[in-house]
């Protein structure tokens, strides 16, 4: 994915028609997690940097995307490939600082 990628699915978030995987429902249980308002703007106000690609994955090609939120904190969204828009997974890495370098670029462990 690039940047045109990235527009892409900034424009179905905003739009209303980005889906979300089962899997953020469930994490949403377990933390602290980022609001619809937060992952749009990561997605569309900021400029989102993907830090890692998954080709490979049996979801469908993904990616991870750092994002630096109005206040600095760093938000991490993973999300499909278009025309698989959708959000896999996102998080607040400073929830878990110890797992990843201090730009919250590359995980540690």
């Amino acid at each position: 994915m690039d940047i045109s990628g990235l527009a892409v699915l900034c424009a179905e978030a905003r739009s209303g028609n980005l889906g979300f995987r089962e899997h953020v429902g469930h994490q949403a249980l377990q933390r602290e997690q980022p609001s619809l308002i937060q992952i749009i703007f990561g997605l569309c106000d900021d400029v989102p940097q993907i830090i890692a690609r998954y080709p490979e994955d049996p979801r469908g090609r993904s990616c991870l995307v750092r994002c630096i939120m109005e206040s600095g904190r760093v938000l991490h969204i993973c999300t499909g490939y278009p025309p698989n828009n959708w959000v896999i997974t996102v998080y607040w890495p400073d929830l878990t600082p110890n797992e990843w370098d201090s730009d919250y670029m590359k995980r540690l462990t």
